[in-house]
Parts: structure tokens; sequence; C-alpha cells
């Protein structure tokens, strides 16, 4: 499993890398959307970019926090993959949930290699959600 993890973070340590040197983070729209350093502020992200979504949608957003927040990672998973599979509003919305999924992948690779057997099930639930 260990073994597994560390080349799933180099995956993940490399897309965040492409990304950065594409600049998604510049570009129109109202919002100026990066890549989030932590999970926290990818929470921020998801909420801020849908806060006037549609009632369903920013439910959803909401509880992808909140999750997140509480240490319910696969609570998290499950809500962003809900959000990932609709079709969003507009490229920033798209972006945030993007990056919302690439920050916590990294932390549930962290969390997992330390031992946190609630980190490893969550990161398996993502892994079989990314193959779908």
């Amino acid at each position: 499993m260990d073994h597994a993890l560390r080349g799933g973070f180099t995956v993940v340590g490399l897309v965040m890398m492409v990304l950065m040197a594409a600049g998604c983070g510049r570009g129109g729209g109202d919002a100026d959307i990066k890549l989030p350093e932590t999970t926290a502020q990818a929470a921020e992200q998801v909420e801020d970019v849908f806060a006037t979504a549609e009632p369903e949608m920013k439910e959803t957003a909401a509880a992808a926090s909140e999750a997140v927040r509480q240490g319910n990672y696969e609570k998290a998973v499950v809500a962003l993959q809900a959000l990932k599979t609709r079709e969003p509003a507009n490229m920033q919305q798209g972006l945030a949930v993007h990056g919302y999924m690439v920050t916590l992948e990294a932390q549930l690779i962290s969390a997992a290699d330390a031992g946190d057997e609630k980190a490893k099930r969550a990161y398996e639930m993502l892994r079989k959600m990314k193959r779908k």
C-alpha cells in the first residue's frame, strides 16, 4: 500500500506542478482561481465559486467543505465526486472542484502514509471513483 500511495503522490505532485506552470490561476472571470495549498483553502474556494449556484450544487459544495473540516474524508470525496459529475456552470467552478480533489488527494496520501485508516479508506474510494 505504501508504495502505491507514494507513487500516487508523485503523480499528484506532477499534476500540481503542470497546472501551476500552465497558469491555471490566471485568466478572466470574476474569481482568480489558483491551485489551493491546503484543503482548508480548497474548501473555501469551492464554497466561494458555488455561492451563487443552484441550491443543490451550493449545498453539495458546502457539504464537501464541511466534511473536510470535520475530518470526514469519505463524505468529502463523495460530495466532490457529485460536484464533478454535474456540469459546472462556469470554468471557475470546474477548476475549484479539480483543485479541491487534487489537494484532498495529496492530503489523503500523506495521512494514509502516516497510518491514518480513515484517510486510507477515503483514498481508495477516490481512486476507484477516478477509474470510472
